[in-house]
């Protein structure tokens, strides 16, 4: 993964995230430095926003984040992006001509051991991949072709967010038309964004070609001249660049039908939860997808095995971790990994962690090079699963109100609050005995004081005839967290999802 993420784009992040104005204080011990550090950070921020894009000091203290009405997070990160000095130290070793370090501390104003701290890093990074950061000369990626072409589409992939046309090797419109077509009339599915990677790659194969007449790729990653992905991209061959050998565009062809074939799924989801549970006893993939969602459902009253969506979904990123692991890249969206740094510390990315490597699943492929992409990939899934099975659950709850005039407001204005979420009942609360009629409900809203004696089990929360907004957060609050009971199986379990729901 490229650890390239800088505080300040995590600062962004939680600044975007926050609707009321955040103190400098916070921040810091968000962040773990000296409300100095922060002060300094945001106002380079500030300077490295996007037009439209500001940090503005509000009176009554603290700061906020102003943006664009349409402005989304990954708009913020990918103009960030452009402006964050490891980013732009790779992009220069990838493009242009060869560069010594003293000539790269001059191009961006740095201080021999401030670039040699930088190079480290960018080092580390790309061992991942098996490449070598050679700086005794020039300073250059060294590695096998396919290995080096990994690093390179995870980089772009990144770098480039939404604005990846950047060349004038083919015409890209005309590319992504006939790609589209090709596939369509091959009833092969493929989505905007497995376009938008191989448009990427075909852009890295140009400029591969010019910087080295010779390479070599590796044999494993190809498909059969015969197979039909092999056709999808010999058809494609106008876009490649130009080959003295023949055989060399071969390589390339095959070598990018590969990646085609990375990009597909399975279109009856239906056919494949069903084959799934059926051998369940003989197949080695399905056993261990059983165990590990067995494991997991443990931390709540969910089964997770149960889920078609999430089956079926576990079951492509399956496919596409083993076909990665072959290819030698992540032929996902790379830019989610930018979202790592936020999603790390939540309680539910931990325990799949957790479950993950005290169960050692096998099919977990765990290459260092794309293991936090799965973790994630693995995080969401899981995640939408337990929005989904959220959603479908409701509270019972009961309103005792004193006047009649009040029940019809308060049932309603509640009730609208949370959609479907709530099996409402009114009634009136002349005498605390009236509440032994609800035990078996969930949650109590009175107007009255009264006591829960008699019903020690069930919360009460008192609240106005007409309530304020501060009650309405109290309450949704409230409600939230005896939703979350529902699918959890003890209270220490609420900060699983509690951290994603708020």
């Amino acid at each position: 993964m490229i650890n390239f993420m800088d505080r300040q784009s995590l600062l962004a992040y939680h600044l975007f995230n926050a609707f009321t104005p955040i103190s400098y204080q916070t921040l810091s011990k968000r962040f773990g430095i000296s409300t100095n550090k922060v002060i300094r950070d945001i106002e380079d921020l500030d300077y490295r926003l996007p037009i439209g894009w500001a940090i503005v000091k509000k009176k009554s203290g603290g700061i906020i984040l102003q943006r664009p009405q349409k402005g989304t997070i990954k708009d913020l990160w990918d103009s960030l992006n452009q402006t964050n000095l490891y980013f732009q130290i790779v992009q220069i070793i990838l493009e242009e001509r060869p560069f010594t370090q003293e000539e790269l501390a001059v191009e961006f104003h740095l201080t021999r051991p401030t670039l040699f701290r930088r190079l480290k890093i960018i080092k580390k990074w790309a061992a991942r991949f098996n490449i070598n950061l050679d700086t005794r000369d020039y300073v250059q990626f060294v590695g096998e072709e396919d290995d080096l072409r990994a690093m390179i589409v995870q980089f772009y992939d990144i770098f480039w967010g939404d604005d990846y046309r950047k060349n004038q090797y083919f015409n890209e419109e005309q590319f992504i038309l006939e790609l589209s077509s090709t596939c369509q009339s091959k009833s092969i599915q493929i989505n905007m964004g497995a376009i938008r990677r191989l448009t990427i790659l075909l852009n890295i194969i140009h400029s591969r070609k010019r910087k080295r007449k010779r390479y070599k790729l590796n044999s494993n990653v190809s498909v059969s001249k015969q197979s039909l992905y092999y056709q999808i991209s010999s058809s494609l061959k106008t876009f490649f660049p130009q080959y003295d050998n023949l055989n060399e565009l071969e390589k390339e062809l095959e070598y990018f039908g590969f990646n085609i074939l990375s990009e597909f799924r399975p279109k009856n989801k239906s056919e494949e939860v069903t084959y799934m549970r059926r051998n369940l006893y003989t197949d080695h993939i399905s056993q261990n997808i059983y165990t590990f969602l067995f494991e997991l459902s443990k931390h709540f009253q969910v089964s997770f095995w149960a889920d078609d969506d999430l089956v079926f979904d576990l079951v492509n990123l399956l496919q596409t971790m083993y076909l990665d692991n072959r290819l030698r890249t992540n032929s996902r969206s790379s830019y989610l990994l930018r979202y790592y740094y936020v999603y790390e510390e939540y309680s539910l990315f931990k325990l799949i962690q957790q479950t993950i490597e005290e169960g050692d699943f096998e099919f977990i492929i765990k290459d260092k090079r794309f293991l936090e992409l799965n973790y994630l990939e693995i995080f969401l899934i899981i995640k939408a699963s337990i929005l989904r099975q959220r959603s479908q659950k409701s509270l019972k709850v009961i309103i005792l109100t004193q006047y009649e005039h009040e029940k019809s407001y308060l049932s309603s204005t509640i009730q609208g609050w949370f959609s479907n979420s709530l099996e409402i009942r009114t009634g009136i609360s002349y005498y605390s005995s009236v509440l032994n009629f609800f035990s078996d409900y969930d949650l109590i809203l009175s107007t009255r004081r009264v006591s829960s004696q008699s019903i020690p089990h069930i919360p009460i929360r008192h609240i106005s005839s007409i309530p304020s907004e501060k009650e309405k957060k109290e309450v949704i609050k409230l409600v939230n967290y005896y939703l979350n009971r529902k699918i959890v199986v003890s209270e220490t379990d609420v900060s699983l999802i509690e951290e994603f729901l708020e």
